[in-house]
């Protein structure tokens, strides 16, 4: 359900893109309304990407991505009126308990024991792996994927050093 301009995909940086003053100032409103989906789109890719890095080990590394849903917590508290009040009102009305809501995490972690890899980088909601989209599985979708990986990587290897030496020596197929 992601909207994303073909030019964020097929332009120098993808995440430099979406995180830029000026895409926002061109997209206006409707690039932050779009930035739920994109991230969730991003985090589908990511999970995908590393999953077919790990290295085959006993035990297997499960790699997923999860929503849980929405789920009645506390993190709304602090919100000014009337924002707070119509989300406690939309959480007593169709929220998850947040343990019913964990329960996506633990099945993300074990839910396929007896075969493992068939439970690797996918999206996981309601219980089960959802079906990707024709993007994600296209060629295109396929390189969008790589390039999104490699920018993490060198995002994150700017943080710490270290980083670009774990990739390459657990991470790098």
């Amino acid at each position: 359900m992601a909207n994303i301009d073909k030019e964020v995909w097929k332009g120098d940086q993808i995440i430099g893109t979406l995180g830029s003053a000026e895409y926002h100032r061109k997209k206006g409103r409707s690039a932050m309304l779009d930035r739920y989906s994109v991230v969730k789109l991003m985090n589908v890719f990511f999970a995908r990407a590393l999953a077919r890095r790990m290295p085959q080990s006993t035990p297997t590394v499960i790699v997923n991505t999860v929503n849980p849903g929405m789920c009645k917590t506390e993190l709304n508290r602090d919100l000014p009126f009337p924002f707070g009040a119509i989300m406690s009102r939309a959480q007593g009305l169709i929220a998850f308990t947040a343990e019913e809501g964990s329960r996506q995490l633990v099945f993300a972690a074990v839910g396929e024991q007896k075969n493992p890899e068939t439970l690797q980088g996918k999206f996981i909601m309601g219980g089960a792996p959802l079906e990707e989209s024709d993007f994600v599985v296209s060629e295109e979708g396929s390189k969008v994927e790589g390039r999104l990986w490699k920018e993490v990587v060198q995002i994150l290897s700017g943080v710490d050093d270290k980083v670009q030496g774990i990739v390459e020596e657990y991470a790098n197929r």
